[in-house]
């Protein structure tokens, strides 16, 4: 069953307790202090940073629910999945990365090669002073 809740915090807190997580490490996670989840500061505003934190943990988490305290209609849920990337999609970017840092190595290496075989050239074709 999903409580409706007046804060963020609040819901960021429910979260915890459906998932089992103790407060210490939730704020850790957020990068904040007990502090922003008492008194008057229940009600501030949390920073952007947090949320991203918390959803990169737990990707599970809905975000509509979360910000405004409303479940997602079915139709949004359904658009949100498909406007989500495909498994792989990291992992292919992460590759092509990796590639193009090889052959960046590699042009390095060419490059250090023309410069030491130009370097060499300048010295034998310089004209001997006579002194």
């Amino acid at each position: 069953m999903v409580k409706k809740n007046t804060f963020i915090k609040e819901r960021i807190r429910q979260v915890a307790e459906n998932k089992g997580i103790k407060y210490k490490d939730l704020y850790d996670i957020l990068e904040m202090s007990d502090a922003g989840f008492k008194g008057e500061h229940l009600s501030k505003p949390i920073k952007s940073d947090a949320l991203v934190y918390l959803v990169t943990k737990y990707p599970d988490i809905d975000l509509h629910w979360l910000i405004t305290g409303k479940e997602a209609k079915k139709e949004e849920k359904e658009k949100n999945m498909l406007n989500e990337p495909p498994e792989n999609y990291g992992s292919s970017y992460k590759d092509k990365y990796i590639e193009i840092l090889e052959e960046n190595r590699e042009l390095q290496r060419k490059v250090i090669n023309l410069l030491e075989v130009n370097g060499s050239l300048k010295k034998d074709s310089e004209p001997i002073s006579n002194q």
